[in-house]
């Protein structure tokens, strides 16, 4: 069997009755049916829609699942950021191969609600979300820190603009659908794929090249073998180079990109990356530019947000 250390990170979101549940669940059995040593096995869901039990059984996928656990005071399940966080580090401990999150909707409608009780009591307005945009990127960093293959489904909304219909008069316009989430959290994935109502999946986000732009029909166990053997390739590729060096250059692109004021039009982490998480968004944005990852690319990307803080200190 073919070894590598890389993982991969898919984001699912639409409506409810879509099939993200099942499109999870397929392509977490094609990643570890691909054949790839890794030295984990198998899959648990974390499933916080209760949801996954009609896929299992006789006949159905093989996988194991963790319940959030009530609060013995309210009696309401635990979805906060701490709930999602206790997950990984249990999944993560056990050495599962793919871990799968359906769905992290939750973990935003609890944000909210937490805001609107302390909004209740305290009146602190906008301010309330200081106290809770802490556990949310902590939360987010354990999704990138986690050392397996990761899944996550989120709930869609429906996004409109005001726009001109050609009377002279405007309108209101449906533009498309969005995660149910903050926004950017699209950011943190390799491949990000939307759903429609009728199990249409449109590849929005593919760092591996394969499946940008395409649609498919209920996504299947393929597509999650597609991507393990591309994440071989490239890895393949990459070790025949100068992985060190990389790994340097990316890091000192981060330094750049933050020192010049950028990270939030990246990621609110993206001071606290490790090398190898900003080799992996390196990876994204050259797959985006239809560019191959190399020193030289690296240090190109970090000249432009160099050059870019000098034209801010001159204006």
């Amino acid at each position: 069997a073919t070894r590598t250390n890389r993982k991969v990170r898919v984001l699912i979101y639409g409506p409810s009755g879509g099939g993200k549940t099942t499109s999870a669940i397929r392509i977490a059995t094609g990643i570890c049916d691909a054949g790839v040593d890794d030295g984990r096995q198998g899959i648990v869901v974390f499933d916080t829609e209760n949801s996954v039990d009609l896929l299992a059984g006789p006949g159905g996928y093989t996988f194991d699942k963790v319940k959030p656990e009530r609060d013995p005071a309210s009696g309401k399940l635990k979805l906060g950021p701490d709930a999602f966080i206790e997950f990984l580090d249990l999944v993560e401990k056990q050495q599962t191969k793919v871990a799968v999150i359906d769905s992290m909707t939750h973990l935003w409608q609890t944000a909210l609600d937490t805001v609107d009780t302390i909004n209740r009591t305290k009146n602190k307005g906008i301010a309330a979300w200081s106290d809770v945009k802490p556990g949310l990127r902590k939360m987010v960093q354990r999704l990138l820190n986690f050392d397996g293959h990761l899944i996550v489904t989120l709930r869609s909304k429906t996004e409109w603009q005001i726009g001109n219909n050609g009377t002279g008069k405007g309108s209101v316009q449906k533009i498309g659908t969005a995660p149910v989430f903050e926004q950017g959290i699209e950011y943190e994935f390799d491949v990000v794929i939307s759903i429609s109502p009728e199990h249409i999946a449109t590849c929005e986000k593919d760092r591996f090249g394969i499946f940008q732009d395409n649609t498919y029909e209920k996504p299947s166990e393929q597509f999650g073998r597609a991507m393990i053997q591309a994440l071989v390739d490239n890895v393949d590729g990459e070790a025949d180079g100068h992985m060190t060096e990389l790994l340097q250059a990316a890091g000192e692109l981060r330094d750049a990109v933050v020192d010049a004021g950028h990270a939030d039009k990246v990621s609110p982490d993206m001071q606290t990356w490790t090398n190898t998480q900003s080799l992996d968004w390196v990876r994204t944005r050259a797959a985006l530019e239809s560019e191959q990852v190399t020193l030289e690319y690296i240090i190109q990307l970090r000249k432009r947000a160099q050059d870019s803080k000098k034209g801010k200190q001159t204006k």
